[in-house]
């Protein structure tokens, strides 16, 4: 186990999939199309995570662009480590390698998730189709210290739910052990602590990761 395999989970739960019907053998992440230096990112993850690995590929699409690891031992190894192959956006869980790992690990996990999944607009949060992954995410925070809430909410498609990082404790907490690798993400999450700040909101002391 090693930081960037825990980060690459996280990409693969939130926007990936790993050994469905239609692929049963690859891998892959699909990334917006104008994001090309997190493209660039989630290759090197996967070339430092594999390495020597001959067969990862770049494939550009009409909307998004998909970086495909074709390799029956990749799969059937996240498999082994708690990705179940052939698990969909209805029903993916965090990895149980996650779980037994330590809070670094699974700070990493979380910034690969909040990458794809999450957003900052107003409020740092992540939505997802499962109910249940959303209930994991809550308690993965709650193990760093930091305190969310679910709600099960309905947009214009479907029901989604809906995990909600509020306070400025739990914002800066995320925002100091976990942090997000996308630039924009980045700027957005330091001006909504900058907004906290200035209204006061939760002003309360830091602990260290190592305290939970």
């Amino acid at each position: 186990m090693n930081l960037e395999l825990a980060e690459l989970l996280g990409i693969v739960t939130g926007d990936g999939s790993c050994g469905v019907p239609s692929a049963e053998n690859v891998i892959s992440v699909c990334i917006d199309k104008k994001l090309k230096l997190y493209q660039e990112r989630v290759f090197d993850l996967f070339n430092e995570v594999f390495i020597g690995a001959d067969n990862i590929k770049l494939n550009e699409k009409e909307t998004v662009n998909t970086v495909d690891f074709s390799s029956k031992a990749a799969v059937d190894y996240f498999n082994t480590i708690g990705f179940k192959k052939g698990s969909t956006f209805e029903n993916k869980r965090i990895p149980s390698i996650i779980w037994q790992s330590s809070n670094e690990f699974k700070a990493a996990y979380l910034r690969g998730l909040f990458d794809t999944d999450g957003y900052v607009s107003g409020v740092l949060g992540m939505s997802c189709k499962n109910e249940d992954l959303a209930k994991d995410v809550q308690l993965l925070l709650l193990e760093l210290g930091i305190r969310s809430k679910v709600d099960r909410v309905k947009n214009d498609h479907n029901d989604i739910s809906v995990v909600t990082i509020k306070g400025r404790t739990n914002v800066e907490l995320y925002n100091k052990y976990i942090g997000f690798s996308l630039h924009y993400k980045n700027d957005n999450i330091n001006d909504l602590i900058k907004s906290n700040r200035s209204s006061g909101k939760n002003g309360l002391k830091l602990r260290s990761i190592q305290d939970y």
